[in-house]
């Protein structure tokens, strides 16, 4: 059987380094764009991000919770 993990997750200790928002949000737009995922998911993600780009803790959360929802564990 085949682990689904988040498309974040090779990227997310260099990603929860970045301390500007504006940088961490076009590093995830960036992930997302090169991403194999479906187009609706890539603008899901996009739509999502959207009233987070001024705030890196948001930011974070958003990438911490992106990375626990394909364990089962993900919060709100």
């Amino acid at each position: 059987m085949k682990t689904i993990t988040s498309i974040f997750y090779n990227h997310y200790n260099s990603l929860m380094e970045i301390s500007e928002p504006s940088v961490l949000t076009e590093e995830i737009k960036n992930i997302t764009k090169n991403s194999i995922i479906k187009d609706t998911d890539k603008r899901k993600i996009a739509y999502q991000l959207e009233p987070l780009k001024d705030n890196l803790s948001k930011l974070q959360k958003y990438l911490t919770n992106s990375m626990l929802t394909y364990q089962g564990l993900g919060v709100k």
